[in-house]
């Protein structure tokens, strides 16, 4: 996460420096152990369906090509073989809010072009690294709001602390003044 970072708020990155990274942490690591707990499920669909995506890497949708339950195998005897994750869907205005849990069926046996009427063909990475550069603006207002309302709090506090401090010496004086009556 810190290369993350480190790469985001870097004026001089190298080119493609952001995206590197962003490839790097979402990573076919992310589709392979996809159904190994809850949380990767949520985690990877999340990313898919927020960002309109589907897959990490360049290879996009075709990434789930490397998931023991979405490949195209022989071996592969699971009812989801070929196919990609709901989470890859377009989504369907005629029936908003609702998911096609069936449209990712055997994506990974058709071209791209006909995969593109069904699944978001585009990896995560690029998905994220054009949400990025299109919110650039907004992300570094926020980050400089934050900055500024977090200095003014330390500053209110740090006041707080001496004003204690002074308190604390008068307290300190009346209490010796009385004890040597």
């Amino acid at each position: 996460m810190w290369k993350l970072r480190r790469a985001l708020t870097w004026d001089q990155s190298p080119p493609g420096g952001a995206k590197k990274v962003l490839q790097e942490t979402l990573s076919e690591k992310l589709v392979v152990h996809y159904r190994d707990t809850a949380d990767s499920v949520q985690v990877v669909d999340a990313l898919q369906r927020g960002l309109k995506c589907c897959g990490m890497t360049r290879e996009g949708f075709r990434d789930w090509n490397h998931n023991d339950y979405f490949h195209c195998s022989e071996i592969n005897m699971s009812y989801e073989r070929c196919s990609v994750p709901a989470s890859c869907c377009k989504a369907n205005e005629s029936s908003e809010g609702l998911e096609n849990f069936y449209c990712g069926r055997n994506v990974l046996n058709m071209s791209d072009h006909e995969a593109w009427y069904l699944v978001n063909v585009e990896s995560c990475a690029d998905a994220a690294n054009r949400f990025i550069k299109e919110n650039a603006l907004v992300i570094g207002g926020g980050s400089l709001a934050i900055v500024i309302v977090l200095g003014f709090l330390d500053m209110i506090t740090n006041t707080v602390i001496d004003e204690i401090n002074v308190i604390l010496d008068i307290y300190k004086s009346v209490e010796n003044a009385l004890r040597r009556r």
